[in-house]
Order: C-alpha cells, then structure tokens, then sequence
C-alpha cells in the first residue's frame, strides 16, 4: 500500500482531538482508527505505534505553534519587542495546546526514554528558534551582551526558564499567569537582559 500524506494527516488530525480530551494513555489505536473512519491494520501501516501516532501529533503541534509564534514575532522591528512577543505568544499557546500541555505536565517529569525523547525534541526546537533571534540580533548590533561562542548555553537558560513559566501557569493552584503581569515581565526581561 501506498502512504497518502493526506491520510496520514487526517489520522493525526483525529488522533489530537483524542489525545486532547482523553490524554494518550487513554486513548486507543481503535478508538484512533474508528474516528479516522479508518481500518486499525491501517492506521498501522501509517505508524508503527501509539507512541509513533503521539510523536506525529506533537510534531504537528509544534509546527502550528511555531507558525503562529514567527508570524507575530516577524512583525515586530526590534530584538527586545520579538522576545516580548515570543514570550508571551509562546506561553499562551503552549497552555492552550493540549497535547503539548499534557506533555509538559506528565510526561516531562515522570521519565523514561520515550519521554526524555519528546522532552528534548521540544527543548532542542526551542533553543534553535531562540539562538536565531540571538543571531539575527548580533546580525544587525542590537545584541552585543554576547558573542556567538555563548550563544549556546544562553539559549538553555532561556529555554529553561520559559518552561519554568508554563510548567508554573499548568500546575499552579491559582491558574495560569495573569497576561498583564507576563507581558509587564517580558518587557523587563527583554528590555534588562538583551541589552
């Protein structure tokens, strides 16, 4: 049988609305076949495994994420105004993403392989996205508080801490930041930190 990317993209589609409201323990290759209105033998020709099918919808959930985050950041002129933007941007949509949510709130800090896997797919996709907005400030001399030598370790931090905010938004009692503060807080850190 051939692959249809067409397919294999309304498979994930159905299986992110599962995943989304039951969580991916929960969730079924059946109930992913049945709502896919799809045969299980092919929704196993198009992944190997559940896992496979949940790496797939996390990668698609990336992917819109990063879409929606760079076309806001795009429109902004200076290296501090992008970084309030992503901020901000980033941390809304994270919480709004389910399955990224689920990921962030379990699976990162319950380890294993298959977890410490996603966990550094979605660290590694960050602190790139990051290092080129570092670069591209270093490009045009709106960010000399390091040289391109350092970049790598800044990025971590970074990355680390923007986690702190979302995992402390999912998991606190009192819901998530309040946007107001956040926005107040990203314009500080980037007005501080990156220049």
């Amino acid at each position: 049988m051939v692959l249809d990317e067409n397919v294999r993209r309304e498979i994930v589609a159905h299986a992110q609305v599962l995943f989304q409201r039951y969580g991916m323990k929960k969730t079924t290759m059946d109930e992913i076949a049945s709502s896919s209105g799809r045969a299980k033998s092919t929704i196993y020709h198009y992944f190997k495994s559940k896992d496979d099918v949940f790496d797939a919808v996390l990668r698609k959930e990336l992917q819109d994420l990063r879409k929606h985050v760079k076309a806001l950041v795009d429109k902004e002129d200076s290296l501090c105004s992008k970084f309030e933007t992503y901020l901000v941007e980033y941390h809304k949509e994270m919480v709004n993403k389910g399955n990224l949510y689920r990921l962030s709130q379990s699976d990162w800090f319950t380890g294993g392989a298959v977890s410490y896997k996603r966990f550094d797919y979605l660290r590694k996709f960050e602190r790139d996205y990051i290092k080129r907005l570092l670069e591209d400030g270093i490009d045009t001399g709106e960010f000399t508080v390091l040289d391109r030598s350092e970049l790598d370790w800044f990025c971590e931090v970074m990355v680390a801490g923007f986690f702190g905010i979302v995992r402390y938004s999912l998991e606190s009692s009192e819901g998530s930041i309040d946007q107001d503060k956040l926005v107040k807080a990203s314009k500080l850190f980037s007005s501080k930190l990156l220049t």
